[in-house]
């Protein structure tokens, strides 16, 4: 999301008196898996300095389709300080294509959160025009 849309929508809920707070954000990368870029990353980090907690949400929806269930994801953003475990210092280290695959090349700088779905009646006419909306 542009940085200018995302600042409109923080000034529409700060102005609107409202409690309720940002704690997400959604995208979708279709047919390349659950994952985060470079931008994804810094944006959310920015984010998740400013409101906590913030959760980035990535959803394939090819996936979704072909597999006949939600394929989703969710991750929080390491502090830039911070370096996780097993990770190398030098920023020229080599990424295993598993990794890159399944996390993206920026995979030392988020972790994933374990997402449980609950299933509700409505679900089925939900994601359906979720999709519906998602595809075209």
């Amino acid at each position: 999301m542009p940085v200018q849309i995302q600042q409109s929508i923080w000034w529409h809920i700060i102005n609107a008196g409202r409690p309720e707070d940002l704690v997400d954000w959604y995208h979708s990368h279709p047919g390349n898996g659950r994952w985060l870029s470079g931008i994804d990353v810094s944006t959310r980090l920015n984010d998740q300095k400013h409101t906590d907690p913030f959760v980035a949400v990535v959803v394939d929806p090819n996936r979704t389709m072909t597999a006949g269930k939600v394929d989703i994801g969710a991750f929080r953003m390491y502090l830039e300080d911070y370096t996780p475990e097993n990770v190398a210092s030098s920023e020229y280290q080599s990424i295993p294509l598993s990794q890159i695959e399944g996390f993206g090349i920026h995979a030392n700088q988020y972790y994933p959160l374990e997402v449980q779905l609950i299933e509700i009646k409505s679900r089925d006419a939900v994601t359906g025009l979720a999709l519906e909306l998602i595809l075209g």
